[in-house]
């Protein structure tokens, strides 16, 4: 299955063939590893694990009584983060039914209103963060005015005697804690988007970070306890940073998603101090205003602050900085004025107007060829320098377009060519946009804006190849700067259009370059040329990946689990593998030893789809194959020494990760359904319908009255941020949500459903056979609740669930529904409780809930 190989519940135990417990225990210990100590009461595993003196475990276990398994592991959590060591051993309560959904459910209660865990993501300060609007902000400045702005709120309370119920600030030891609001660029698990933080911590700086380099040039300093999530056979998994190995791959965002406005306005990106032609009608309703408020204009004048002169006479200009004065102070309304504003008046020469007052594509164009291959003169001119003709063409078609009033000039000095314009305006807004340097407020604009600024940027100094090699071809995308944070923005704005690509820095150059097909093809489809040369050469990629199919090298392999899933698809449907591969290659890709890209995987999705139409297992396959995040292996580690005072950290309450610079994301109970080892007596995880010594069928009871006890919402309400549903029919599922909730900080719930062949009364061999049709036919579905949010994992159409007879009938506890005839209304009841409890549980998915 691609699960560890090492065991730490050994064989020899005395449970019954085809216990779905002792399975179940199996992949827990698997998951939770050897640095554990499992808590377990009275019950089934605990006999048939440890007859005395012999033991079946290779772990710490402690055996307690028959309802507190869930306080034992509360009162060690908080020995070990006495001792220092909470982060080292991972706490397990094992329960069954009475432990956990009958007598012991109020110590689970308690257990989950005391959690312990807290999870630190510290980052040092100069650590950059994307927010919901497309702003970059380094980390540790974001937080430290949250902290003073809060620090100087008490002072003012304090000094007024208006002291509130508690402080602004939380301290714990070294730690400071400070409410936050902004959204920051997080992972669902789906896609990257903006999600709300709830507090910011800061805290004393260890003596060393782990730097940590991708092969992509992503560099992130961590702490050493900082978790990030890397790739394996079982699908992803946590490591802390000091574990992390070159060669890790770690999920990164090809498609960053925001909050995007409207197109901004140009007058936004102008300096203070231009001056403005106001329309008269407009000019003279301001001036109404400011009479009709203070009397004379020179009153206005010398309470608002803008010079009285510009307003004295006809024809007269007024600054940009006055103008806001006079909004701000509500005698004019600035959202009203950006659309009438389009003419402004500068030293040495004709006034400047705008043909649109909001950014465009045009504009955009123009921005990126100046950046790539033009300069900006201190005297508010701009140079573009370029040999291609048609590319001067289009600088002075687009620049045509977009003003009036300042024409350009153009000299061909030995075939190079020079275009020159003195335009302030458009000097202004690339100044103010930091296209030569650090442009990271293109990040925030839609993406056919950010597409024409890369278009441009291309075309002036971009590249277009194929690299001819011994059997193959390769092309290429390479887009040239000096600057270093100029081509780390680059690197941003190809991945808002959903482009990977990786930055290759040297001593006075950065190429960021892109290589897959996927990508390239999505350059070529968003971005585009209006460069001749560089046209032709991406018909000639196209004409390339027509021809042949280039092996997978750079962000586009799937992840490993894919080929685990693949298997177990031919396995359950008694599928031959060399009817869906020939060369057997899915078996080497389950036991890890090969590689495939998401292309080839879908390729084998095609062919399974000609012996089966449909199987839940594709659509988890499918939310594997992605196009919004890849693969980016770990080329790095180093122990860097911590020059800042502090490290700071977000907390993301809605996922719990986040994805600092666009570069990567960083930071149990069984149930089988009764008492089975006192004698198969009824209990509140017992199902409606089933028949127990103590609920037992007959003439006038159908067996159990009351439907099963909803253990996974009743703890979810309990503040937990991790509770899952699990069945031993899918190991894999339920090792990954094992070790995700090991992973999470805080008490954590997994509900794995293990079928007791001796309880429900079927033969051994079918334990797994059932324990899949309990999820097939929706009455055990799989599902998680990620801070009190629903995600579906199995099954997912209502429509397709096979009939829960064929899940009744295999087992003893229900035969009175069959014989001695068939109860077709009860039944249908058991079918429609199933339905409407899916489409429940879906549409809380749907809405987010």
């Amino acid at each position: 299955m691609g699960l560890p190989e090492d065991e730490f519940f050994a064989c020899g135990h005395r449970a019954c063939a085809g216990c779905g417990a002792a399975t179940a225990v199996r992949l827990i210990t698997k998951a939770a590893g050897k640095n554990s100590i499992l808590v377990e009461s009275t019950g089934c595993i605990e006999v048939v694990s440890t007859p005395y003196p012999e033991t079946s475990w290779k772990i710490p276990w402690i055996h307690g009584a028959f309802e507190n398994p869930a306080s034992i592991a509360s009162g060690i959590s908080a020995a070990l983060k006495t001792k220092g060591l909470e982060d080292k051993v991972n706490v397990i309560a094992l329960g069954g039914d009475g432990s956990t959904y009958d007598i012991g459910l109020q110590f689970i209660s308690g257990a989950f209103e005391r959690g312990h865990d807290f999870t630190y993501v510290c980052l040092s300060p100069e650590t950059e963060l994307i927010l919901s609007d497309g702003s970059i902000v380094e980390i540790g400045e974001l937080i430290d005015q949250h902290i003073e702005k809060s620090m100087l709120i008490e002072v003012i309370r304090s000094n007024s005697n208006k002291l509130s119920a508690s402080s602004l600030i939380s301290r714990l030891g070294d730690v400071e804690s400070v409410s936050m609001t902004e959204k920051t660029l997080s992972w669902d698990g789906k896609s990257f988007s903006p999600m709300t933080t709830l507090r910011a911590q800061r805290k004393e700086s260890p003596e060393e970070l782990i730097k940590v380099t991708t092969s992509s040039g992503s560099v992130i300093s961590l702490t050493p306890e900082h978790r990030v999530i890397v790739d394996s056979i079982v699908g992803f998994e946590w490591k802390e940073a000091k574990n992390l190995n070159p060669g890790d791959e770690v999920y990164a965002p090809r498609k960053i998603y925001i909050d995007v406005d409207n197109e901004p306005y140009i007058i936004d990106f102008l300096d203070e101090d231009i001056n403005l032609i106001l329309p008269e009608k407009t000019k003279e309703k301001i001036k109404s205003r400011l009479r009709e408020k203070y009397g004379t204009i020179k009153n206005a004048s010398i309470k608002i602050g803008f010079k009285y002169w510009q307003f004295k006479g006809g024809g007269r200009n007024i600054t940009l900085s006055g103008l806001k004065k006079i909004c701000q102070d509500g005698c004019a309304e600035w959202i009203e004025l950006r659309d009438k504003i389009r003419e402004f008046s500068v030293r040495g020469g004709n006034n400047i107007r705008f043909k649109s007052v909001r950014f465009d594509e045009d504009l955009m164009y123009l921005l990126g060829l100046i950046a790539s291959d033009g300069y900006l003169d201190k005297r508010g001119s701009i140079v573009f320098i370029n040999k291609e003709s048609q590319l001067l063409s289009e600088f002075k078609e687009r620049y045509s377009k977009l003003f009036c009033g300042r024409k350009l000039s153009k000299v061909d000095v030995g075939g190079t060519y020079y275009v020159h314009v003195n335009n302030p305006a458009l000097y202004m807004v690339a100044k103010n946009l930091k296209i030569k340097s650090d442009p990271k407020e293109i990040i925030k604009l839609p993406e056919p804006l950010i597409s024409a600024f890369l278009r441009g940027f291309f075309d002036g100094d971009g590249h277009c190849s194929i690299l001819h090699h011994k059997h193959t071809n390769e092309a290429r995308i390479i887009l040239t700067t000096t600057h270093n944070v100029l081509a780390k923005r680059l690197r941003l704005m190809l991945q808002r259009l959903g482009i990977a690509s990786f930055q290759d820095s040297r001593a006075h150059r950065s190429d960021i370059i892109v290589l897959s097909r996927e990508d390239i093809q999505g350059f070529i489809d968003k971005v585009g040329s209006n460069h001749p040369k560089k046209i032709i050469e991406m018909k000639r990629v196209r004409n390339l990946f027509d021809k042949q199919n280039p092996r997978g090298k750079y962000f586009s392999l799937a992840p490993r689990v894919c080929g685990v899933i693949l298997r177990e698809i031919c396995k359950k449907h008694n599928i031959p593998i060399t009817r869906v591969d020939r060369k057997r290659d899915i078996c080497t890709l389950a036991a890890g030893k090969r590689r495939a890209t998401k292309r080839r995987i879908r390729e084998y999705i095609d062919k399974l789809k000609e012996f089966v139409s449909d199987d839940p297992l594709f659509e988890e396959l499918e939310l594997l194959l992605k196009e919004d995040f890849y693969l980016d292996p770990i080329k790095k580690i180093e122990r860097v020494h911590c020059k800042s005072k502090y490290v700071y950290d977000i907390t993301v309450p809605e996922t719990h990760v986040f994805v600092p610079e666009g570069a990567f994301v960083i930071s149990n109970c069984y149930d089988n359904e009764a008492y089975m080892n006192t004698g198969i007596q009824r209990s509140g995880a017992t199902p409606y319908g089933a028949s127990t010594t103590t609920s037992p069928s007959g003439k006038l009871s159908i067996g159990k009255l009351e439907w099963k006890k909803d253990i996974l919402h009743i703890l979810a309400a309990h503040g937990s941020p991790y509770v899952a549903s699990a069945s031993i029919g899918y190991p894999i599922d339920a090792f990954r949500k094992i070790r995700k909730a090991i992973e999470t900080k805080g008490p954590t719930f997994i509900n794995i459903l293990c079928p007791c062949p001796t309880g429900w009364r079927f033969s051994s061999e079918k334990t797994i056979e059932i324990a899949k049709l309990a999820v097939e036919t929706g009455v055990a579905p799989l599902y998680e609740i990620i801070n009190g949010k629903h995600s579906i994992n199995r099954p997912r159409d209502i429509d397709k669930l096979k009939p829960v007879e064929e899940y009744l009938k295999l087992q003893g506890r229900y035969k009175h529904l069959f014989r001695p005839e068939k109860k077709e209304k009860d039944i249908d009841f058991i079918q429609s409780r199933i339905k409407e409890n899916l489409k429940l549980l879906m549409e809380m998915a749907e809405k987010g809930f």
